[in-house]
C-alpha cells in the first residue's frame, strides 16, 4: 500500500486544486478534511465557527486526522491550520508524506481577493489579516522538509512538482527539518539519509531555477559530484561543477578569484544559484563567493563531513583565511537551506570522523548536559546526538544570530584552538585543535576560579573516550599565543574568551591573562 499524499500549507497555496488533479491523474481517492468536517458536521466550516467556536472546528480536524493515520493511498488536502498541532501531525505521518505549498502573501491575496467562505479572513482589512496569519504560521510552515512553491506556479506545473516530489520521497525516511531565523533572511536545514539523490526535485519545487554552479574539492567532487550533478540536470538546472584543492589552503582570497572567474565563464548570473558540495572549508569558501560574486547570489550547502553538518553549515557565518588567521575576512550570508545526507558519512575518513565528534563534544558543554551524559556512557545513537548538537546551535544562533552576545559562547575551545591549529600549520584537524582547545580553556576556567572543579577532567576523558587528542606535540608555545591575539574575537586588542563554568553553562567575554594561559599550555605540552 503506497502512502497518503497529504498537502498542508496556508490558505491560497492551491492545495485543493493540486490535490484534486492528482487524484484524478493517479486514479485515487480525495479527501479534502474541511469537506470532510462538513459532512459529519453537517454544516458549513463558516457555520462551524459561527455557531461552534473555532475550538470545536479544531477538534474535528484532530478527528480527521485520526481517520487517515494509515496508508491508504489517498490524496489529502488538508486546512491551513490543521498540523499546527504536534499531535495532527505525527497522526498524519503515520500514514503518508507531507508536502507543504507555498506561495508568496501578495500572489495568496491575490488568490484569495473574491474568496467569501473564509472564517479567518474576516476583516475590514483582509491584506492585514493574511500578512499576520502567515507571520504567526511561518515557523510551522517552513519546518516541512517537502515544500513546493507555487507562486509562479499553474495548476498544472504545481501538479507535476508535486508529485515529482512525492515520487522521490515516497520511500525516503523523513529528515528532521530545524528552522532558523536570520533577520531578513531565513534557513532550512534538513538532516536524514539519501537526499543527494533529490537534491533537483527539492530545489526546483521550491521554485529554484537557472545555472548551477557545485563548488567542491579534489576529496569529495570525485566521490558525489556526478551524482550531485545528474540529481540536478533531472530537474532541468544546469550544473558546471568546480573543483578546488582540498584542504585549509585553498580557503583564500585567491581560490575565491579564480572562482569568480569559473563564475563568469559558466554563466552564473544574480539569479543562478551556488551549491556548497564538501566539508566546512567548503562550505565556508563557497557561501563566502556567493555573498561577494554580483554583490550576493543564493547558495545551499550540502556539507559532507560531520564537523560541517552539526557545526559549520549552521548560522550564515561565511570567510576565507588570510597568511595571519582563520576567518579573518568574511560576511554574514545564510544558505537559503542547509542539506545535509548522513550516507556521505560512510565515506569519511575515520579521523575526519571523530573530528567532528569534537564539535559535538563543545555543544554538550555549552548547553547540552544530557548530550554530554550520552558522551560520558559511551552512547552509541549517531542521529540522536547529531540532532541534539545542531538543536543547540540553532538555538544560540536563534538568540543571537549575528554575533552580538550569547552567540560567542560558541567560541568555546575556538580561541585556543585556531591558535594551535594555525601554528601545526594545519597538520592538526580543525576538530583535533579544537578539542584540545576545549579542554585548554576548561583548564583556564578552573585556574581563574571561574570553573567547577573537575569540569576539565570529565571533558577530557570524554575526548579521550572518542579517540580524540587531549594534548598536542612539537608546537611552539609563544607562536601559539601570538597567533591567537590575531584571532577576530578581540576587544578592544584584547581577548575575549567563552569558558565554561559547569557541563551546560558558559561564560562569554572572559578576559585572561596571556601568563594564565601560556601556564596551562605547559601543562598541556607532550614532548615528542
Amino acid at each position: 500500500m503506497e502512502p497518503n499524499l497529504i498537502l498542508t500549507g496556508f490558505m491560497g497555496t492551491g492545495k485543493t486544486t493540486v490535490g484534486r488533479a492528482i487524484a484524478e491523474r493517479l486514479k485515487r481517492p480525495f479527501i479534502d478534511t474541511d469537506a470532510w468536517i462538513e459532512e459529519r458536521a453537517s454544516k458549513s466550516v463558516a457555520a462551524i465557527f459561527a455557531e461552534d467556536g473555532e475550538d470545536r472546528f479544531r477538534a474535528w480536524e484532530a478527528e480527521a486526522c485520526a481517520a487517515f493515520c494509515e496508508p491508504q493511498e489517498l490524496i489529502i488536502a488538508t486546512g491551513g491550520w490543521t498540523l499546527g498541532p504536534a499531535k495532527n501531525r505525527e497522526v498524519l505521518e503515520q500514514g503518508g508524506r507531507i508536502i507543504c505549498l507555498t506561495a508568496t502573501p501578495e500572489k495568496i491575496i491575490e488568490r484569495l481577493s473574491a474568496a467569501n467562505d473564509r472564517p479567518l479572513l474576516a476583516s475590514d482589512d483582509r491584506d492585514a489579516r493574511v500578512r499576520a496569519l502567515l507571520k504567526q504560521r511561518e515557523a510551522m510552515y517552513r519546518s516541512f522538509a517537502w515544500q513546493v512553491d507555487t507562486t509562479e506556479m499553474s495548476p498544472a506545473e504545481a501538479m507535476l512538482h508535486v508529485m515529482a516530489v512525492y515520487g522521490a520521497i515516497t520511500n525516503l525516511v523523513e529528515p528532521d527539518t530545524f528552522e532558523l531565523p536570520m533577520h531578513e533572511r531565513s534557513m532550512s536545514i534538513l538532516l536524514g539519509a539519501d537526499l543527494l539523490d533529490v537534491l533537483g526535485v527539492m530545489l526546483r519545487a521550491r521554485g529554484l531555477r537557472g545555472n548551477v554552479a557545485v563548488v567542491s574539492d579534489s576529496n569529495v567532487a570525485p566521490v558525489y559530484g556526478d551524482r550531485v550533478a545528474k540529481s540536478l540536470a533531472m530537474s532541468g538546472f544546469e550544473p558546471v561543477l568546480l573543483r578546488v584543492p582540498a584542504g585549509e589552503a585553498s580557503k583564500t582570497l585567491d581560490t575565491a578569484s579564480v572562482l569568480y572567474e569559473k563564475l563568469v565563464e559558466g554563466g552564473i548570473e544574480r539569479s543562478g544559484l551556488i551549491i556548497a558540495l564538501g566539508g566546512g572549508m567548503i562550505g565556508d569558501l563557497a557561501g563566502f563567493v556567493a555573498a561577494t560574486y554580483l554583490r550576493g547570489v543564493q547558495w545551499i550547502d550540502v556539507p559532507t563531513s560531520l564537523l560541517a553538518m552539526i557545526d559549520a553549515s549552521i548560522g550564515g557565518k561565511v570567510g576565507v583565511d588570510l597568511p595571519s588567521g582563520k576567518n579573518l575576512v568574511g560576511a554574514f550570508h545564510p544558505p537559503l537551506m542547509t542539506i545535509s545526507d548522513m550516507t556521505t558519512l560512510h565515506s569519511l575518513p575515520g579521523r575526519e570522523f571523530r573530528s567532528g565528534l569534537a564539535e559535538m563534544i563543545k555543544a554538550s558543554v555549552i548547553a547540552d548536559v544530557e548530550l554530554f551524559a550520552m558522551f560520558e556512557s559511551g552512547e552509541t545513537d549517531l542521529p540522536e546526538m547529531m540532532r541534539r548538537s545542531i538543536q543547540v546551535k540553532v538555538e544560540v544562533v536563534r538568540e543571537d544570530p549575528f554575533e552580538q552576545g550569547r552567540r560567542a559562547a560558541l567560541n568555546l575551545g575556538h580561541t585556543i584552538g585556531h591558535g594551535l591549529e594555525t601554528a601545526s600549520k594545519f597538520e592538526l584537524l580543525h576538530g583535533e585543535a579544537i578539542a584540545i582547545g576545549t579542554i585548554a580553556e576548561a583548564r583556564v576556567a578552573e585556574r581563574i576560579g571561574l570553573a567547577r572543579s573537575g569540569v576539565a577532567d570529565r571533558i577530557e576523558r570524554v575526548t579521550e573516550r572518542v579517540d580524540l587528542p587531549a594534548r598536542f606535540v612539537d608546537l611552539d608555545i609563544d607562536e601559539i599565543i601570538l597567533l591567537m591575539r590575531s584571532d577576530k574575537k578581540k576587544q578592544s586588542g584584547r581577548l575575549k574568551y567563552a569558558l565554561p563554568r559547569d557541563i551546560g553553562d558558559v561564560v562569554i567575554c572572559v578576559d585572561v591573562k596571556d601568563d594564565v594561559v601560556r601556564e596551562v599550555l605547559i601543562e598541556m605540552k607532550e614532548q615528542a
